[in-house]
């Protein structure tokens, strides 16, 4: 029985860490398609205005979520290898 509670919990905190990091992937992804929206617009602006527009450069948060959910997969996948043994 205590090996089966042991078990519960590691999944539910498997769970509760893959949720965190969809939301990441989510976030990740509204980033992308926003910079890809900035980018069409500066294009079109630039092509019609003939100047430079400004630009908010979200690279480095884009750069900072995705090291984090390298990390976060990292650490589900070791989860998940503990979660093995405990069951086995």
């Amino acid at each position: 029985m205590e090996q089966r509670g042991i078990f519960m919990q590691k999944a539910k905190r498997i769970g509760g860490d893959l949720s965190q990091t969809f939301l990441k992937l989510e976030q990740l992804s509204m980033s992308s398609l926003l910079i890809f929206s900035l980018l069409l617009l500066i294009l079109f602006f630039s092509l019609v205005a003939k100047q430079s527009s400004l630009f908010n450069d979200k690279s480095m948060e884009i750069q900072d979520l995705t090291l984090s959910i390298k990390q976060d997969i990292s650490s589900l996948n070791r989860q998940i290898g503990e979660l093995q043994h405990v069951y086995y």
